[in-house]
């Protein structure tokens, strides 16, 4: 157990992760065994500092906000955090509590890169908009006072105002997976959205309450921001936390799978000072009163420290020069100081050519993560389209054969952190021959 007790692997990661997230809100960092009760402990943190700070009552109904087709795990609390899909409609207990926003989504469709409404979304979301690159559409400073921003900000608050004081609901954190949903069907959501119901959330302070916001640059304000960091954190999609592609930050987030590399069992939630101050008190119950036998073992926190330095050297060393060249990203094309901005291992003329295949709907990669979304009358999680693309690729060839998965119509692979430019580049003659 690890209570009243401190060892020094826990300590070591818990500064190296505080250290490089370069997030100046964390300050506390709380261990568990696996992403979906990371975001248990997160979704308590979150509820409980709101509950508190806006004096909701015990008895009351308190949901969150976020996106729809998000998925945060399969324990009971984390999935309340989903809408209903294919994950919970079996779960007996499940109640899904909140609201969850539909988005645009970034994808490359004939070689280009759009930014594209939900179907029957145009009215709120404008329709959809064309860019010369992946760079263009992670430029938030040149996007953040464009006419799509303001469309997002108007749907954004209309929607609140109608939730909160029309129908009477009441939220307790906005909860999502930055960048990226991932079992939901690797949809890349367009960040300036993502950014634009950040900002506007902690904006209407007043919507959730008639006292004054705080005033302390840390402290949160309208609701705590929590991500989802499972899936997308720890060089996934490239840098060490997706949050700076979003360039704003959260108060609170979950880091797990990359985080042992798959060894061992173990999760972080991070937190800032501001939600840790709630469980101060005189009683027991002020606690957080959550913990697990294997909480910070001394092996998972050993591992963990060596899998995070390992991401890190890999981040800033060499290694993956030849994935970022093609996108224009060397060090020697990149002035000194400069934002690195968004690349894949997937090269660019792989996916223009996978982008223009009359099976192929739209592509999507950023990282190591590549999805090719097949054409289908009948998508979704019941579509078989992808399997054909999966089962040809999983039959060895002079002894290399492919790992890769399927949801539904789109089917997705991801590389190793460590894996080379050479395999990489093989899987994708690999794709081309096989669709």
């Amino acid at each position: 157990m690890f209570a009243s007790a401190i060892h020094e692997p826990a300590l070591a990661l818990a500064e190296l992760l505080l250290e490089n997230l370069q997030n100046p809100r964390m300050q506390r960092v709380f261990y568990s065994d696996n992403g979906s009760t990371g975001v248990e402990v997160a979704v308590k943190m979150a509820l409980t500092a709101t509950s508190v700070r806006y004096g909701y009552e015990d008895a009351q109904e308190v949901g969150v906000l976020g996106l729809k087709g998000s998925y945060h795990g399969d324990t009971i609390g984390a999935m309340d955090c989903s809408e209903p899909s294919t994950y919970n409609e079996r779960v007996h207990w499940y109640r899904g509590r909140g609201h969850w926003f539909d988005f645009p989504e970034v994808k490359m469709k004939e070689g280009v890169w759009v930014v594209e409404p939900p179907v029957g979304g145009e009215g709120e979301f404008g329709p959809a908009i064309k860019f010369e690159s992946l760079d263009e559409v992670f430029d938030m400073e040149a996007r953040d006072g464009s006419p799509a921003a303001e469309k997002y900000r108007k749907h954004i608050l209309e929607t609140l105002e109608r939730l909160v004081r029309v129908e009477g609901k009441t939220f307790g954190a906005l909860v999502m997976e930055p960048i990226m949903l991932g079992a939901g069907g690797m949809l890349l959501v367009d960040p300036l959205f993502q950014r634009t119901l950040i900002n506007t959330i902690r904006d209407s302070h007043s919507l959730f309450s008639d006292s004054p916001a705080p005033t302390a640059p840390d402290a949160w304000t309208g609701l705590p921001v929590l991500f989802d960091e499972v899936f997308t954190g720890l060089t996934r999609l490239g840098p060490f936390s997706p949050s700076t592609l979003l360039g704003t930050q959260p108060d609170i987030s979950v880091h797990a799978k990359l985080l042992t590399g798959g060894l061992v069992p173990l999760a972080a939630t991070v937190a800032s000072e501001s939600i840790y101050d709630v469980f101060l008190g005189d009683e027991k119950r002020d606690a957080l009163l959550h913990g697990h036998s294997y909480t910070a073992h001394a092996v998972g926190c050993a591992v963990a420290e060596a899998s995070v330095k390992e991401l890190l050297k890999i981040e800033g060393g060499k290694e993956w020069e030849a994935f970022k060249a093609p996108w224009g990203k060397t060090k020697v094309e990149s002035a000194p100081g400069e934002k690195v901005g968004v690349w894949s291992m997937w090269s660019p003329t792989f996916l223009d050519s996978v982008s223009r295949r009359v099976e192929v709907e739209s592509v999507v990669a950023l990282g190591s993560v590549l999805a090719i979304k097949l054409r289908d009358e009948n998508p979704g999680y019941t579509s078989t389209a992808a399997l054909g693309l999966q089962s040809a690729l999983s039959r060895a060839e002079d002894g290399f054969g492919i790992h890769s998965r399927v949801l539904g119509n789109v089917f997705y692979v991801m590389a190793s952190q460590t894996t080379t430019v050479d395999v990489v580049r093989r899987i994708e003659e690999r794709v081309i021959q096989s669709l």
